[in-house]
C-alpha cells in the first residue's frame, strides 16, 4: 500500500476486506485447504500482499494470546488439543519479540526508508535497507550510475557497494536480491526506441540527459540512435560522426598534393 494517498488506501481495504472475511470463514471451518488455495490463487500478487494488511487489521494487537487462539482445539493431525499460551501474553508482546530479533540481526528492512531512499531524500539506511532499495530500482530500470548521481556520490560507488554485499552474501550462503549484472540486460519496447531516435535525431538533448529518461546508459542510447542496436525497429537513424580527415586527406581533398610526396 506504499505510495497510495489515504483514499485509495480506504478503496483498496474496502475492496479487499470481503474477500478476507471469506478466508477467515474458511480457516475457522467452512472450507477445507483446496478451498484456502483457491481463494488466494484467484488474487494478483498485490492483493495478496496488500490482503495481509487488511487481515492483519481486522486482528485486535492487544488480546491476550489465549483469546486469540481459543478456537485451535487440534493439532496438525487432527487430535484435540489445548493451546499453551501464557494468560497475560498479548499478540503485541509476541510482535516486539520479532521486532527486537530482527534489530539485533540488522536485517530489519523499514520500507519507508527505502522509499526515501529511491525518492534521493537524505536519510540515514542499513547495508539490508540499501541493498533493498537498490533491488527496487534495478527492477524499475534505474542504474547504478544514476543511483550515484541522484545521492551526489563519487561515481562507481553503488556498484562497488553491490559486489561488496554480493560477496558478503555469497560467503554467508545466503541468495542476493540483485540480479548479478545490475539492469544492464533491461529490453527496451519498440515504442520506446522510436521516442529515443526522435529525441536524439533532434540534436537538442544530449545522450546523457535522454538516458536518464530511460534508466539506461549513454552508450546504450548512441547505439540506438545510429542504428547499431534495435535494427527491427523503425525511426530517423542519426548519423554516425565521421573522424576528423588526417593533413593528407584535407590536401588530397582540395586537389593538391602533400608536402612529402612533392619533395619526393
Amino acid at each position: 500500500m506504499s505510495g497510495m494517498c489515504a483514499e485509495e488506501r480506504g478503496d483498496l481495504a474496502q475492496r479487499l476486506l470481503p474477500i478476507a472475511g471469506h478466508l477467515t470463514a474458511l480457516v475457522h471451518g467452512d472450507g477445507g485447504q483446496r478451498d484456502i488455495h483457491q481463494a488466494i490463487a484467484r488474487l494478483t500478487p498485490d492483493d495478496r500482499d496488500n490482503l495481509l494488511v487488511v487481515l492483519a487489521g481486522l486482528v485486535n494487537p492487544d488480546v491476550p494470546m489465549s483469546a486469540l487462539l481459543g478456537w485451535l482445539t487440534f493439532d496438525e493431525y487432527g487430535n484435540p488439543v489445548k493451546p499453551e499460551v501464557a494468560t497475560g501474553a498479548t499478540l503485541r508482546d509476541l510482535a516486539e519479540e520479532v521486532w527486537d530479533e530482527a534489530a539485533a540481526e540488522g536485517d530489519f528492512v523499514d520500507d519507508a526508508a527505502v522509499q526515501q531512499y529511491l525518492a534521493g531524500k537524505p536519510v540515514t539506511v542499513t547495508d539490508a535497507e540499501r541493498i533493498a532499495a537498490i533491488a527496487e530500482a534495478t527492477r524499475r530500470g534505474t542504474t547504478y550510475l544514476q543511483l550515484d548521481q541522484l545521492h551526489r556520490l563519487p561515481k562507481n560507488t553503488t556498484s562497488k557497494f553491490v559486489s561488496l554485499a554480493r560477496k558478503a552474501a555469497e560467503a554467508r550462503g545466503e541468495e542476493f536480491p540483485i540480479p548479478p549484472h545490475g539492469n544492464a540486460a533491461v529490453a527496451l519496447s519498440e515504442e520506446q526506441v522510436l521516442e529515443i531516435r526522435r529525441r536524439a535525431a533532434t540534436r537538442t538533448e544530449t545522450d546523457e540527459a535522454i538516458s536518464l529518461s530511460f534508466g539506461v546508459t549513454r552508450k546504450t542510447i548512441s547505439a540506438i540512435a545510429v542504428g547499431d542496436t534495435y535494427r527491427q525497429f523503425g525511426g530517423p537513424i542519426r548519423p554516425k560522426k565521421t573522424s576528423r580527415p588526417t593533413a593528407k586527406q584535407r590536401v588530397e581533398f582540395a586537389g593538391g598534393t602533400p608536402a612529402a610526396a612533392q619533395a619526393s
